[in-house]
């Protein structure tokens, strides 16, 4: 099975902390994401001689950002618990409270383009027959969780941003990217562990 000629409309966007069980999945929330790309510099060096050499420089972070609607603070349904961390317990009790602290989580991020009409999330697999691109970010922190300017014929929503290393401590990359074409499964994502 070929891939289309274009990914549109749907994606779908799973989002767990370090140890987390289940992932979050936050894709009815969300209006549009941008995923930039840490650049990898590079520029020559001029030489007493006229040549040149080449001067790396390492990959930059990679930020992900979010126009979100969420309605409450809800961990499942809103960001504001999941930047503020709450060290290990959120609020799940109506009223909903949650108040920063100097804690930080790690966090995975999951975002999948995919032609399966029965697929519901982003790290569950895609089965033979169907095309996918997905990318995983891990080890990354949310940055950003900040309401957007509001008037009264609007509609509240925020501006998140996650950012994601490039490597971690062990220069292992913290970002993948995979495809399939359909000719067989895109296999399924476990639970996520920082490294």
């Amino acid at each position: 099975m070929a891939t289309p000629d274009a990914w549109t409309e749907r994606l779908f966007i799973a989002i767990a902390s370090s140890g987390q069980t289940t992932d979050d999945n936050f894709t009815s929330i969300v209006e549009k994401v941008q995923i930039n790309r840490g650049e990898r510099g590079y520029e020559s060096v001029n030489l007493l001689n006229g040549g040149r050499v080449p001067k790396f420089t390492p990959e930059a972070d990679t930020e992900v950002t979010m126009t979100v609607y969420p309605t409450n603070i809800a961990i499942a349904s809103g960001f504001d618990q999941k930047f503020n961390k709450t060290q290990t317990t959120f609020d799940e009790t109506e009223p909903l409270s949650s108040t920063n602290t100097l804690y930080r989580d790690k966090y995975r991020v999951v975002m999948l383009w995919t032609n399966n009409i029965s697929q519901t999330t982003a790290i569950a697999a895609v089965p033979a027959a169907s095309s996918a691109l997905r990318y995983t970010l891990i080890n990354g922190y949310i940055t950003k969780c900040s309401p957007a300017e509001f008037a009264p014929d609007g509609t509240l929503s925020y501006e998140v941003t996650m950012k994601f290393p490039a490597f971690n401590k062990s220069a292992v990359g913290n970002i993948t990217v995979e495809s399939s074409d359909g000719s067989s499964q895109l296999a399924a994502i476990t639970g996520y562990t920082s490294s």
